[in-house]
């Protein structure tokens, strides 16, 4: 008997389902293929399986045969009953409260953006560890809100950022990436590090619009919920680092710049400031000022 994978027998069972019968001409197979329903199943279309000019038996399994069919993947659109993960984050992403954090900066205007739960994308720029990336994260904390954080490279790309197919117990699934799942959520998307990105990251232009996207791959619309927002930190301005002293940061296409509306700049703590952080984590460390 022929030995067919689960995904390859999922595709059986959608086409004698929709076509009501044992077999299937090229031309109702390539239907399905191009509403997305099924991707196309080339092991299927050959002559092994045909029957007639152009029309290809579903009785795989009654064959017998010694050769074992091509398992290549056959993946399915989330409109079969192959698995579409919707979500695969079920922990709380509500960022933990610093107990030693002291507020500096701009700090005051990110809290009233993330705490306004509106959609009002944001750059946040500054030199290496002068607290942009704690900033979002306790404003997040303390407006309670959910933030999740994608950390980016110059190998980030989309699927990294929408997401993918997956292998989970033998079986392709669809498995959302983290902007896919701050969209659903309604939560704050952190973009850390964006300058480290490559052209690759202009997948998001319609996401930084606000309007949503369409994720191609599973043939779904998502649009964000109430509370979701784009939130980017970065060491230079987009524009490359002349100085060398962050190597690997690119230049972002001036067109993905515009969608953030405003663009902060932070500074280094001053130092009365700094006296409090000091001050402050010595307390934490039980030792007096």
């Amino acid at each position: 008997m022929i030995e067919l994978n689960k995904t390859q027998k999922t595709v059986l069972k959608v086409l004698k389902d929709t076509y009501k019968k044992d077999t299937v001409t090229r031309a109702e197979i390539n239907a399905l293929v191009k509403k997305k329903v099924i991707k196309n199943p080339s092991w299927l279309k050959s002559d092994k399986y045909k029957v007639d000019r152009g029309v290809y038996t579903l009785n795989v399994d009654s064959m017998d045969d010694t050769t074992t069919v091509d398992t290549t993947d056959t993946k399915i659109s989330n409109d079969t009953k192959a698995a579409y993960i919707v979500s695969s984050l079920t922990d709380n992403v509500v960022p933990a409260k610093d107990t030693d954090f002291v507020n500096f900066g701009n700090y005051a205007d990110i809290k009233n953006i993330v705490k306004s739960k509106k959609f009002y994308p944001a750059f946040i720029t500054g030199l290496s560890g002068n607290g942009k990336t704690l900033a979002v994260t306790q404003a997040c904390a303390e407006s309670k809100r959910e933030m999740i954080r994608c950390n980016i490279t110059i190998e980030t790309d989309e699927d990294d950022l929408l997401g993918g197919y997956r292998l989970k117990d033998g079986q392709t699934v669809w498995q959302n990436g983290p902007v896919i799942e701050a969209m659903e959520r309604g939560a704050v998307l952190l973009l850390d590090e964006i300058d480290l990105a490559s052209n690759k990251i202009m997948c998001l232009q319609p996401i930084l619009e606000g309007s949503g996207v369409y994720v191609k791959k599973i043939n779904k619309f998502v649009k964000p919920k109430l509370g979701f927002n784009v939130i980017a930190t970065a060491n230079t301005k987009g524009q490359g680092s002349d100085d060398g002293k962050f190597i690997g940061t690119n230049v972002l296409n001036e067109a993905f710049l515009e969608r953030f509306p405003v663009t902060f700049e932070q500074q280094y703590p001053s130092a009365k400031v700094e006296e409090k952080i000091v001050a402050q984590k010595l307390v934490s460390a039980g030792k007096k000022r």
